[in-house]
């Protein structure tokens, strides 16, 4: 029961810290700076502020209250160069196994959009990656290790996935489909974390699947620029209509699949 409790108060804590500081951060941000700058900039300069406070909570509770470095968190110089091979390798056989369920299943079709290489493009990547950085801090840093050493791995899967999908309210009004699928990714997120004990694998197979899916592929992200070379077609079960693939039958079978291969084939470091 202590362990319990300690899990409660220091991940309430945290969460606290994080979204007082963000709220000051984004209104000093709307007022003073956003207005002045292009969209591309202004997207980068929301996600630079979205890690900013996660950064901050961590620090403080790491340094004030577990007495430890904030780079515990998951953020050590340990196997990062491998983890990012690892990362984005089992990322692009995700996005391919997707990618020819739908051509196999015959959802998937050509736009018709013009697709070039915009200059902000490059702004909207270095976004699209902090997003992912500032996301698996949140749900994979002090929070999943908290509730994992006081009450145990699997309450943090949960927690920290269900958290995961809380962030993308999309999905929850999407349905059923889209909000599993969500939860299914945090959950590969987490045991990428688990596995490896650093933030480096999940935050690669986070952003290699956004960077692929929405800057590359299908319908960018909201708030994001992309090429959108495809687009889904046909039984809204197949092709996820107006959410798109991250919504369809398919990107669950293949979110089973990647779990699969980390749960049997992705060995677990020896942590200290």
């Amino acid at each position: 029961m202590i362990s319990i409790k300690t899990a409660v108060w220091k991940s309430i804590l945290f969460l606290t810290i994080f979204a007082l500081t963000i709220g000051v951060l984004v209104v000093l941000y709307m007022k003073f700076i956003d207005k002045q700058i292009s969209v591309s900039v202004s997207r980068l300069g929301q996600d630079i502020i979205s890690i900013l406070p996660v950064l901050f909570a961590s620090w403080v509770m790491t340094t004030y209250f577990d007495k430890r470095k904030l780079t515990t968190i998951g953020l050590e110089n340990k196997n990062i160069l491998t983890d990012i091979i690892i990362g984005t390798t089992l990322a692009l056989f995700w996005v391919t196994i997707s990618f020819l369920g739908q051509y196999l299943l015959g959802t998937l079709e050509r736009t018709s959009i013009e697709s070039t290489l915009k200059a902000n493009f490059i702004f909207y990547t270095l976004a699209l990656f902090l997003n992912a950085v500032s996301q698996e801090l949140l749900c994979r840093g002090f929070l999943f290790q908290t509730i994992k050493r006081n009450i145990g791995l699997k309450t943090a899967v949960i927690v920290t996935s269900l958290v995961f999908l809380l962030m993308h309210g999309g999905a929850l009004q999407g349905g059923i489909i889209p909000s599993l699928n969500v939860f299914g990714a945090g959950v590969i997120f987490a045991i990428a974390l688990y596995k490896t004990g650093q933030l480096w694998l999940p935050i690669t197979l986070h952003f290699v699947w956004n960077f692929m899916y929405s800057s590359i592929l299908y319908k960018p992200i909201s708030g994001y620029d992309g090429l959108q070379l495809f687009h889904t077609k046909g039984n809204e079960l197949l092709a996820g209509g107006q959410n798109g693939v991250e919504a369809t039958i398919i990107t669950t079978v293949t979110i089973i699949v990647i779990i699969f291969l980390e749960q049997n084939f992705l060995s677990k470091r020896v942590q200290n």
